[in-house]
């Protein structure tokens, strides 16, 4: 594709910013070759260790002028010719965990909850909600998780593989429709991508405050076109993202006891799935059990 081509493409600007800041550390090297966009390839020959340059202040160096995090140098010897390689590694983890239960109609939820990582550097959560109840709801949404599943861990864009399960869905027989509330966090740059489909609102929790992540789309397979909202920001340290299906906001726009549990402090909670498991009782308390509450909760984290 032309994003993979655009990563191995040589970046000639940097290398010279690069070069002009490991001169003035007083780094000897013969020549350097940057690569990439995203994700960053720094390539280093002829380096003259002798004048005490160490591996850790190669990096600082580099990470100072490519900006994000690089890898410790991997040196490679070929007789007295010293060469040297740095590459880009996830600026942030995330921990999650999930909590389910189905509603009073059914004893099967028609809610599915998935998080992967793909081999690039992106992790992914995913939350669809069947439309109807039980076993029906369940296996449109199931399916629909693990669809999206193997187009975005194979590399497929987030657009295109929902655009895709729309027109697998509408081919599909009988009326079998789903939200999906997918979030795809960029683990080497820290930006963050929601695309909602009829999905419920999510929320980020991010230094005492609470940010409500919405949109006014249809679940996928109704229409012919997809109906999605693109939702972007940076990840920051700390953070904490909530994602959850409507048995727990219910067809509330506003729901004050969610927003002040939110701000409560239960965030700073150690372990993500305690957190949901709170949220997913307080909800079934609060709402009621008729419809099936799935929460997810991740907490992001420097790498």
């Amino acid at each position: 594709t032309g994003e993979s081509d655009a990563e191995w493409e040589r970046d000639e600007k940097t290398e010279t910013l690069l070069h002009r800041a490991l001169e003035r550390q007083g780094f000897s090297y013969t020549d350097t070759s940057v690569y990439g966009q995203r994700q960053r390839h720094v390539y280093m020959r002829g380096v003259d260790l002798s004048d005490g340059a160490g591996a850790e202040d190669i990096r600082l160096c580099a990470q100072s002028i490519l900006g994000g995090r690089l890898s410790v140098p991997e040196f490679s010897l070929d007789g007295a010719y010293v060469s040297a390689a740095m590459h880009s590694v996830p600026m942030f983890g995330i921990k999650s965990g999930r909590y389910s239960s189905a509603g009073l109609r059914d004893e099967t939820s028609g809610d599915s909850v998935c998080s992967f990582k793909n081999s690039e550097g992106y992790f992914y959560t995913l939350v669809s909600d069947g439309m109807g109840s039980g076993r029906d709801a369940a296996l449109t949404s199931g399916i629909s998780a693990a669809f999206l599943e193997k187009l975005l861990i194979a590399g497929c864009p987030m657009k295109g593989a929902l655009e895709m399960l729309n027109c697998f869905i509408r081919g599909s027989e009988g009326e079998c429709f789903t939200t999906v509330d997918l979030m795809e966090a960029d683990l080497i740059t820290g930006r963050a991508r929601f695309i909602k489909s009829g999905a419920a609102p999510s929320f980020v929790v991010r230094g005492g405050q609470l940010f409500r992540l919405h949109s006014k789309t249809v679940p996928v397979g109704i229409i012919r076109a997809l109906d999605a909202e693109a939702i972007s920001f940076d990840l920051q340290e700390g953070d904490t993202v909530i994602m959850m299906s409507d048995g727990v906001t219910g067809n509330y726009e506003d729901c004050p006891w969610l927003y002040e549990l939110l701000c409560s402090g239960l965030m700073h909670m150690d372990s993500p799935a305690a957190a949901a498991r709170l949220i997913g009782e307080r909800a079934a308390q609060t709402m009621g059990k008729e419809d099936d509450i799935t929460v997810c909760v991740m907490q992001v984290e420097r790498a």
